[in-house]
């Protein structure tokens, strides 16, 4: 008897438990449907902040957002009665059918605190529309076929686009909506756990990934196993806004057939001297290790792996001799990247500034034997020909890019003085030590010199001389990295770095922006100086232009 005053402490504490555990359902999910393909919440609070501290109004910022400018104020959409303390949701939903063939469904939810307001900033913003009143919500329809409800806590922005179109169609957005707000809990994005556990990790903005429900909207992959190899496949992750870097994280969950085939091979680390040894400063890579024979187990689940064969042994080769011909290493290397002067084709005498740069791919040879068997196939079949250690495309004829195999590699570049001399560089610092440390250890790696590439973009036009310039103080670099899987997940990390390492990167792109949109109204407003005629239609406007630019 003595223990009965536990009782009711222990259905307290029960009691609490599991209200806590209700109350972290976060209330917008429970409008986002549960099959959803993607979805981002974004921290309104967070975002807002760090775009002030550049000093850039979000006043301005919106109205540049406008196609045209307008009188559009932040502070309309402060007073709107949308909750700004909270997080929006903006989800996609693709689905493919005989009826309405691709369909795009997508939605924007916010939290509301004053509906009162939020009539009033609708019309005001809306020219007045007429607000019409359905069982659950009000609502009211967008000319570009949208509808937009609300009920006393939630802000919903329903589109629906068949077949691609530009205009949503209305009656289907009117369904999606009723659909949103009448479903159950069981039926939305709330119900699914590791969503709700996604969303406790730090970052400005969150996103979730549904794999299946992508592959739902490719014509055919519908209708094969690939749905079910990926069902139940998602990714988590978030992107945060921090000093001098932008950071975005996300982690992959496999489900357990995708699993039980990754866990057969296990992940492999990039060799790091595929790189490090090119024998010039680089601009950017690609670089990746994997176990081939996954693609063969891949194949066998779908079924096509009989169907593979028998195209295949054609040129008397099988998957296998494919897969066993390469170990799964994996490097694409450019460098000297410059904008080049060429002559375009269907004008004669006209010369244009495209991207040039020295390249090479080197894939490691896995069974030499194998390998060569795989090359012999492909010459037999005149899909390459051969000359001495070199091959071309023998579809295609000439190509401005040489490819040659040695006993340990198949390497493609721009040159063959270039694949002579990584073959003899002794060197072992191609890569900076940053660089290099971030992606020790990885499955892998992508990196981007955005500051060396910019250095040598020299555009002739001077109507972006600005933009240039800003985006010189503004980027520095990209590198992403995918850890080493256990089968069961994987991890990959991606950071674009600014050039100002003591201000919030969000800012710093926000200025950016804010440049690019100002130098590029200037161009619009010199264009529009020169007033098109009754007998002229635009593409004479725009070679006379040129004509007087040039003289």
């Amino acid at each position: 008897m003595k223990h009965k005053p536990l009782l009711p402490v222990v259905i307290s504490v029960l009691l609490f438990a599991l209200s806590s555990c209700k109350q972290n359902v976060p209330q917008l999910a429970l409008y986002v449907p549960k099959d959803a393909a993607t979805v981002f919440v974004v921290d309104t609070k967070s975002i807002t902040d760090k775009i002030n501290s550049s000093g850039i109004t979000m006043d301005s910022l919106v109205n540049m957002m406008h196609k045209y400018g307008s009188d559009f104020r932040w502070s309309d959409i402060e007073n709107s009665g949308v909750d700004l303390t909270k997080p929006f949701f903006v989800f996609n939903s693709p689905t493919n059918s005989m009826q309405n063939g691709n369909t795009e469904n997508s939605g924007v939810l916010a939290s509301l605190s004053a509906t009162g307001k939020l009539e009033s900033f609708l019309q005001k913003q809306l020219n007045t529309p007429n607000v019409k009143t359905d069982t659950k919500y009000k609502y009211i329809d967008l000319k570009d076929g949208s509808v937009v409800g609300w009920n006393n806590t939630v802000l919903i922005l329903s589109s629906v686009k068949p077949n691609k179109q530009e205009r949503a169609d209305e009656a289907l957005s009117h369904q999606q909506l009723t659909t949103l707000f009448t479903q159950s809990e069981s039926n939305s994005l709330a119900s699914i756990s590791e969503f709700k556990n996604a969303l406790n990790k730090p970052g400005d903005i969150h996103f979730w990934s549904n794999a299946s429900g992508n592959l739902n909207n490719i014509p055919m992959l519908g209708m094969t196993k690939i749905t079910s190899l990926f069902k139940e496949t998602y990714t988590d992750g978030t992107i945060d806004f921090e000093t001098g870097k932008a950071i975005a994280t996300a982690e992959t969950h496999y489900n357990k057939t995708l699993s039980d085939i990754l866990s057969k091979y296990p992940s492999r680390e990039i060799d790091k001297s595929m790189l490090s040894r090119y024998p010039q400063p680089i601009n950017g890579f690609g670089i990746m290790a994997f176990n081939p024979k996954v693609l063969i187990d891949i194949l066998h689940y779908l079924g096509y792996d009989t169907m593979a064969d028998n195209y295949i042994s054609q040129m008397g080769l099988s998957t296998n001799d494919i897969v066993n011909a390469f170990s799964g290493d994996i490097a694409v290397i450019f460098s000297d990247f410059k904008m080049e002067d060429k002559s375009i084709p269907y004008l004669p005498g006209v010369q244009s500034k495209t991207p040039g740069a020295e390249f090479l791919v080197n894939v490691k040879i896995g069974d030499k034997a194998a390998f060569d068997k795989v090359m012999a196939g492909l010459v037999n079949k005149n899909i390459l020909t051969k000359n001495g250690d070199q091959y071309q495309l023998g579809f295609f004829g000439g190509h401005d890019f040489v490819i040659e195999t040695t006993n340990n590699n198949l390497l493609i570049a721009s040159d063959d003085a270039l694949i002579k001399a990584y073959e003899a560089s002794t060197i072992n610092s191609a890569l900076t030590n940053d660089v290099e440390k971030e992606i020790d250890d990885k499955s892998m790696a992508m990196y981007v010199d955005i500051a060396a590439m910019l250095q040598k973009t020299n555009s002739s036009d001077t109507s972006v001389v600005k933009t240039m310039q800003a985006a010189r103080a503004t980027f520095k670099n990209f590198i992403a990295s995918t850890d080493k899987s256990d089968g069961k997940s994987t991890n990959a990390n991606l950071e674009l770095n600014t050039v100002n390492a003591n201000e919030n990167s969000l800012a710093a792109i926000v200025k950016f922006i804010s440049i690019a949109h100002e130098e590029n109204m200037h161009k619009r407003d010199k264009w529009a100086a020169y007033p098109p005629t009754s007998n002229q239609n635009d593409s004479l406007i725009e070679q006379n232009d040129s004509d007087q630019n040039n003289q």
